[in-house]
């Protein structure tokens, strides 16, 4: 299952007056996405079984390796060094209860976007609703929207390497 709300090239002012809180003069590119279950509520979390029921496919895996240089006639090392790449790979999600919405959002000086509204929200559906209102549509321009989508995975690189300093002491970067 998965579930996003992501926004790319915010730029804007929020005003705060008295907790009425605004967004006037932004533009955005948005993005809202769930798989099944996940879009229905936050909270909700008796129904893990369906966590893996909501056609997903992928590939992920991690390569890494380690390099020592050892004293000559010894087990001990003068320099160890690793490195890994960690979540290479991504799922596509195809369903017909999945959502993927892409929006321009456009706020100018007046009328301002009231931020407030989306405080209550418990869901994605919720929130996909808060956006199509009339007093909203007019920020949120549907630019595409599907229901199957892909989603790659947050590959790391991560590197190390020790160095022994003295007969007990190493330093570690």
């Amino acid at each position: 299952a998965y579930a996003n709300f992501s926004t790319s090239n915010l730029q804007g002012t929020i005003q705060n007056n008295l907790g009425d809180i605004q967004l006037a003069n932004a533009s955005a590119q948005v993005n809202l996405a769930y798989s099944g279950f996940l879009g229905n509520d936050f909270n909700d979390t008796s129904n893990y079984a369906n966590f893996f029921k909501q056609g997903i496919n992928g590939v992920a895996f991690d390569l890494g390796g380690t390099y020592r240089f050892k004293e000559a006639n010894s087990d001990k090392y003068i320099v160890s060094a690793g490195l890994s790449v960690k979540n290479i790979g991504g799922m596509s999600y195809k369903d017909d209860t999945n959502t993927s919405i892409d929006y321009n959002l456009n706020v100018g000086n007046f009328p301002t976007l009231d931020l407030n509204q989306f405080e209550s929200a418990t869901s994605l559906t919720e929130v996909e609703e808060i956006l199509s209102q009339p007093q909203n549509a007019q920020f949120f321009q549907k630019t595409k929207t599907s229901a199957s989508f892909k989603v790659k995975l947050p590959t790391t690189i991560n590197a190390y390497a020790d160095f022994k300093l003295t007969h007990k002491f190493y330093a570690t970067a």
